[in-house]
Order: structure tokens, then C-alpha cells, then sequence
């Protein structure tokens, strides 16, 4: 952060930037739920030093840092949401290893879908699928040209 709250020039100056600025609403969300109002800071109770201090540790739970840094899909979950999820998986899979299902490996429970990763993708029908030049070189019989009296088995044969 440099001394600054984010983009906002370091100080007083960068508080007061702040304080008017497009993050005050999420700053007046975090400090109610301490017990504080914006409109009371700088008063014997409530110091610009304290307002500074919220602000410059806020966590990254807090409305502040969220408006700030808006979290991308990647950032979304936590550590605790993707254990959660984590647990929740494991138990699904408990669960459906113990019926006639997962007795016989079919039906497997999909785990729960987490940001910024991609679901797997299926593929029915053994590997990896060929390439359609390399599928009509393989496949591709000559033609002989309309009206030709060759004799294809010949050709066949040799």
C-alpha cells in the first residue's frame, strides 16, 4: 500500500479521499458494525488516528476491502469456503460409496462447483478423438472419374 489506502494518496489527504469517494458507504458498513459512525470521527471519541486504523488493516472479510477489491472468479471462494465445499464432497462421496451404485463405480456424485475452476469434461468413446484430415486420409477411397471402365478390383488387388 505504500503509506496510501489502496489508489488513494497516503495521509490525511488520502483518508479525506477516501471518506468522500466512492468506498464511503462500504466504510460506513464496517465501522456500524463496530459501534462507530463516520460522521463521529474526529471527535474525542473517535479519532481520525482510529479511522485510519480501520481502514488501513481492514480485513479481507470487511465491505471496505471487498469495494476496493472487488474479488475476481478466481478470488471468489476463501480458504474456509473450499474447505467447506472440500467436506461437503468427501461426505457425498461417503455417502454414495456405501450404496448399490457406488458398489459397482457408476453414478459418482459431482463435487460441488468451484470458481474459476472447469468442470471435467466427459469424453464417450475411448481417448482423445482423431482429427477429421487425418479420419478422411484414413478412411477415404480413390474415386475413379464418371465414365471410367477401369476395373476397381484390379486396382484393389495390386
Amino acid at each position: 500500500m505504500a503509506g496510501g489506502f489502496g489508489d488513494q494518496p497516503p495521509g490525511i489527504f488520502g483518508l479525506l479521499t477516501l471518506v468522500d469517494g466512492e468506498h464511503k458507504e462500504a466504510l460506513e458498513r464496517d465501522l456500524i458494525d463496530l459501534g462507530l459512525r463516520l460522521r463521529d470521527a474526529g471527535s474525542p471519541g473517535f479519532e481520525w488516528a482510529d479511522l485510519r486504523a480501520i481502514v488501513r488493516w481492514a480485513p479481507k472479510s470487511s465491505a471496505l476491502y471487498r469495494s476496493m477489491y472487488p474479488p475476481d472468479e478466481d478470488s471468489a471462494w476463501g480458504l474456509q469456503e473450499m474447505l467447506l465445499a472440500a467436506i461437503a464432497d468427501s461426505l457425498r462421496w461417503l455417502q454414495w460409496a456405501k450404496t448399490k451404485d457406488g458398489a459397482r463405480g457408476r453414478n459418482m456424485p459431482e463435487p460441488i462447483p468451484r470458481p474459476g475452476h472447469r468442470p471435467k469434461v466427459t469424453k464417450h468413446g475411448g481417448k482423445a478423438s482423431t482429427p477429421m484430415d487425418r479420419a478422411r486420409n484414413r478412411f477415404m477411397v480413390p474415386r475413379l472419374p464418371a465414365g471410367s471402365t477401369e476395373d476397381r478390383s484390379a486396382k484393389e488387388g495390386s
